[in-house]
């Protein structure tokens, strides 16, 4: 297991450089993989040199694999955990660190404690404090609670101290150097001390006496100080000796110790862990985080070097654990102290921690680090517990962090941007704030089903605190979907995202515009198509577990590394990681995404991103870190769209390191390219029906041709053909010039029939659509011809008694091929117009077959011979008017024997009856 981090602390406040590497205790921790048999290991220690000094074993029980405390009998233990490193029976090995406390002790210079209730009595800012007071309001602590300070030991007679110390009344009223409880450990009356390995936990340096002060120094005792709770237990547990220093294995010891007081039935709420230092420990996390399932807090000191620790984590405070509360330090003005730690993403809470007065064994002394600020964290946790016993650990994490003082001097520095609060934490409600937002410049939105969430691109959405929600991220069409970021990081490129509410949350989802035209997540080595290019130097990229450096998340296990640090003390790199060829013909943007973890603690080193356009033989940078770009794990998008002048391109990542620095881990890489579309045409009406149209004349009806395409459709080519071509004619603009995407032009076509009878043809339109380069149209119609027939063209009335009427008809009807006849008008002209009259049904359009009835009557007013026309207009083109000649003879009664009918012995008008009657017979018949 390789180290991430190369600082330790010392009670004296000295920072060391960053480059100087972790100390060590020349032991080694060996995890191995649950199916490995004891045969195997013993085969292990024997054939490396190593001898087992010990088991971690409530770790081991824990997570079903042997945790294994090694001591090598000869060889460097950089060499040997590099080699257990590689046997495929070990999970992983690692040194086993010494850690310090994070103290900076100082001459006393008050005798107030500023931190509880500030009012300026050390010309400080009034209110600069936690609200203590205000908290006790509320609750002063419960003896149910216990706080576990792992750190040098406690002075457990201390006057202010000793009525709040846990005990083991088994083991305080039993037999000396007897385990009279049964739990492993003899005479742990107040704790145990793993330093020395014996049952007494008395503090031989001093600070963990003054950080049990901070935490629960009796209040209201009328004795010294107070803690930040009255009257919680504290159980001490020693792994650091008088110098302030101990092993990663008597830390996860400790830890341990408290885990199984915790199973057998004793409520510890958080265990205070006031110092930090050497590099990442998996053995170490894992311990924490299985204080975590137990349901404890675990409160870390940031550390004193004033260092980002999101750039260069400090452990144990920067471990990914959802039950660590890392806590920074601020002085009596609410500043950042000077020698604080910080991180925006991994540092949560700011806490007094400058000349801060509490216990001290044989007294009272005036202390300043980190150390003093977590444990105003512990204290308050217990009193949030003492107030909420139901609530989980998760809740009174959220509360925590949630109710801080929100500070411009924290903007920036700590997650929460705030110093701690202890009345806010007790009344503050417990919903946690989730945010949403879409970058990369694609379209697409966030859901969640069912909780209620359709987010198109930012959005706020409020939740029960330390509940869950799962984000699913849906690109639209021609978008890319390539990740998460933000407190959603860790669900890399899956597009679902389950998140546990225990803060306010902030995701994003990367969308970027354009289809993948490469993936790689690195989980073959090396992967299809990519090679590894030594250009000068001791190492090149290699693939390696995330576990091996533990910031790099994304969607797989594996990351390809280059890194300096594992090839040793004085080593140079100058490695390439080239991508396969890449097809951008088409193309009208391409963007690289990629996660990245740089580490550069050399300040020479850089990390590369080229392109090349011609197959690998020259390259152009396109990004680039180096030690300004130095701040840990990331997600990169970068812009290649402006090396697009070929129909390809090739990527690839060079590490260059001049000297033995650190490295440069990629991982989930992706490349999208947006290709315009080809031009696609589009036809419609996809057919021409022109009905009836009568010969002679033409009627005209459109097409529009669209472009669906990204690209431009030119139109080669109009043409009809087929059969009856000449009775189809057109006009258009669509040869004019090019159809643009999203654009149309039209083309008119004209039926002009010569001919009755049924006609067809073609429209025919070539253009530049790849996939359809002509497109044919059918066309139809029908010539006509209409024709107007008239019966009778004449009627003679005969003899007609001069006042009487005598009434006839005349049938119309459109005999012709097709079309309608409508008569538009029908008149009487001629001599006598006035003896006559008529009653005109023919107002509606005739189609072909159909007839109508113009009744005509004849009323003489006078005798004689009386004739008239009766003219009927309609829209025949060859015979537009017909007449019908009408005829008739007023007669007096006399002459006409008084009998109304018509002289001539009634033959007329029998006629005219039998033709009316031969007429309605006709219409009968039809109908």
């Amino acid at each position: 297991m390789k180290l991430f981090f190369v600082i330790i602390f010392c009670i004296f406040a000295l920072s060391f450089p960053q480059d100087i590497k972790p100390e060590h205790s020349g032991r080694i921790i060996v995890k191995f993989k649950r199916e490995v048999p004891l045969s195997a290991v013993r085969d292990i220690l024997r054939t490396y040199g190593l001898v087992k000094v010990g088991e971690l074993k409530v770790l081991s029980e824990k997570m079903g694999s042997r945790y294994l405390l090694l001591k090598p009998i000869s060889g460097k233990v950089e060499e040997l955990i590099k080699a257990l490193t590689h046997l495929p029976e070990v999970e992983f090995a690692e040194p086993d660190y010494i850690l310090r406390t994070q103290v900076i002790p100082k001459d006393p210079m008050f005798d107030q404690q500023w931190a509880l209730h500030n009012t300026g009595q050390t010309d400080g800012v009034p209110d600069a404090d936690i609200d203590a007071p205000e908290a006790w309001d509320i609750t002063t602590g419960s003896q149910d609670m216990i706080v576990a300070v792992v750190d040098t030991g406690v002075d457990y007679n201390h006057q202010d101290l000793k009525g709040n110390m846990w005990r083991n009344e088994a083991e305080c009223s039993g037999l000396p150097g007897v385990d009279d409880d049964g739990n492993g450990y003899v005479d742990d009356c107040y704790g145990y001390d793993f330093a020395n390995n014996d049952g007494d936990p008395m503090d031989d340096n001093g600070h963990g006496t003054h950080v049990a002060g901070i935490i629960a120094a009796e209040g209201d005792n009328g004795v010294g100080v107070v803690g930040v709770t009255w009257n919680t237990k504290i159980m001490a547990v020693k792994f650091l000796n008088s110098s302030g220093s101990g092993t990663t294995a008597d830390a996860v010891r400790s830890i341990e110790y408290v885990i199984a007081l915790k199973q057998r039935g004793e409520n510890v709420v958080a265990i205070n862990a006031s110092w930090g230092g050497g590099g990442y420990s998996q053995t170490l996390r894992d311990a924490i985080d299985a204080a975590g399932r137990e349901g404890i807090l675990f409160v870390a000191a940031a550390g004193n070097s004033s260092n980002d620790n999101d750039a260069n984590p400090f452990y144990p405070a920067s471990y990914k654990l959802d039950n660590i509360i890392s806590v920074a330090a601020s002085d009596h003005a609410d500043n950042l102290a000077s020698f604080s730690n910080y991180g925006k993403k991994s540092v949560h809470v700011v806490a007094p921690g400058v000349d801060i007065l509490n216990t001290y064994p044989g007294g009272y002394a005036t202390l300043s680090g980190t150390s003093m600020a977590a444990p105003h964290v512990s204290g308050l946790a217990a009193l949030v517990r003492s107030a909420f016993p139901n609530e989980s650990l998760c809740e009174t994490k959220f509360r925590i962090i949630s109710s801080v003082d929100k500070k411009n001097s924290f903007a920036g520095k700590v997650a929460s941007g705030g110093r701690i609060n202890a009345r806010n934490a007790l009344e503050v409600s417990p919903s946690a704030s989730l945010s949403v937002s879409i970058i990369g410049g694609g379209d697409g939105s966030v859901v969640s089903d069912p909780a209620g969430i359709s987010c198109p691109g930012t959005c706020s959405y409020s939740f029960q605190a330390c509940s869950s929600v799962t984000l699913t991220a849906q690109p639209s069409a021609g978008t890319t979907f390539v990740g998460w970021g933000g407190d959603c990081y860790s669900c890399g490129s899956n597009p679902s995202c389950s998140l546990f509410l225990d803060r306010d949350v902030s995701c994003t989802a990367i969308m970027i515009e354009g289809d993948p035209i490469l993936q790689e997540d690195f989980e073959s080595w090396v992967p299809a198509g990519w090679t590894v290019v030594n250009n000068g130097g001791d190492c090149v990229w290699e693939s390696t577990a995330k576990t091996g450096r533990p910031n790099m998340t994304g969607s797989s296990g594996h990351a390809a590394i280059a890194d300096s640090d594992w090839c040793g003390p004085n080593t140079t790199m100058n490695t390439s990681l080239v991508s396969p060829e890449l097809d951008v013909s088409g193309a009208v943007s391409v963007k690289l995404f990629f996660r990245s973890d740089f580490n550069d603690f050399g300040g020479s080193d850089q990390g590369i991103v080229e392109v090349s356009t011609d197959g690998g033989r020259s390259w152009q940078t396109a990004f680039i870190y180096d030690r300004a770009d130095f701040r840990g794990p990331r997600e990169e998008i970068v812009d290649l769209t402006q090396f697009l002048n070929g129909p390809s391109l090739k990527i690839r990542f060079t590490y260059v390191s001049p000297g033995w620095h650190w490295w440069w881990q990629v991982d989930d890489v992706w490349v999208v390219a947006k290709v315009l579309s080809p031009p696609d045409i589009d036809v419609q009406p996809s057919s021409l029906d022109f009905g009836g149209v009568q010969v002679g004349s033409s009627k005209t009806m459109s097409v529009t041709v669209s472009n669906l395409g990204e690209q431009v459709l030119q139109i080669t080519d109009v043409s009809v053909v087929g059969q009856n071509a000449n009775e189809f004619s057109y006009t258009t603009d669509c040869l004019t010039a090019p159809v643009g995407p999203g654009s149309s032009c039209t083309v008119d076509v004209t039926f002009s029939p010569t001919s009755e009878g049924s006609k067809s043809a073609e429209l025919r339109i070539s253009s530049n659509d790849p996939d359809e380069p002509t497109v044919t149209v059918p066309l139809s119609g029908t010539g006509y011809i209409p024709d107007i027939e008239v019966e009778p063209l004449s009627i003679d009335f005969g003899n007609v008694e001069v006042g009487k009427t005598l009434t006839s008809q005349v049938r119309v009807r459109n005999a012709g091929s097709g079309g309608t006849i409508t008569v538009t008008e029908v008149r009487l002209t001629g001599q006598n117009p006035s003896e006559f009259s008529y009653n005109n049904n023919c107002t509606a359009p005739l189609y072909p077959g159909d007839e109508c009835v113009i009744g005509v009557s004849f009323t003489p007013s006078s005798e004689g011979v009386k004739s008239a026309v009766l003219e009927i207009l309609s829209d025949d083109p060859d015979e537009p008017k017909v007449e019908v000649s009408l005829s008739g003879t007023g007669v007096n009664p006399s002459d006409g024997g008084g009998s109304g009918c018509p002289s001539g012995g009634g033959s007329q008008a029998a006629g005219v009856g039998l033709i009316s009657l031969i007429a309605f017979l006709r219409r009968f018949w039809r109908s």
